[in-house]
């Protein structure tokens, strides 16, 4: 009786080739799925940080520009903004966004961020805070 179960248990180890595959190709199926939806909720997530820096920026730009009466000449006088808002932002706003002084005498601005994913973030005194996606 113990050889015949002893043979039945060395018949019955581990998992068959056909199993596993199975198993591989389930994994495979749930990946493929959650990755691009991952990286759509990545893009969204970066798109909202652009959009709550320009808010504070913005608020920073409009206390320059009550005090100085011009929004600053373009990305080297941006220094002039840590009186209004952290340091860290103003590097960010040199480093990663694109800020432009417009109009007579520096009556306005554009400051722009580009998505690798086709979103530009927009931000002007007129017009405020715009999105828009290009396929």
């Amino acid at each position: 009786m113990m050889n015949k179960l002893r043979r039945r248990m060395k018949a019955e180890e581990g998992f068959t080739l056909i199993e596993l595959m199975i198993v591989i190709a389930v994994i495979g199926v749930l990946a493929a799925i959650a990755v691009p939806k991952m990286s759509g909720v990545t893009g969204k997530a970066k798109v909202a940080q652009v959009k709550a820096d320009f808010k504070a920026v913005q608020s920073a730009l409009e206390m320059y520009y009550a005090e100085h009466q011009a929004y600053p000449d373009d990305e080297s006088t941006l220094t002039g903004l840590t009186d209004y808002m952290s340091g860290d932002l103003v590097t960010k706003i040199k480093d990663d966004y694109t800020y432009k002084s417009t109009g007579a005498n520096h009556q306005s601005y554009n400051l722009t961020y580009k998505t690798g994913d086709g979103t530009t973030v927009t931000l002007t005194p007129n017009d405020g805070l715009s999105t828009t996606t290009t396929p």
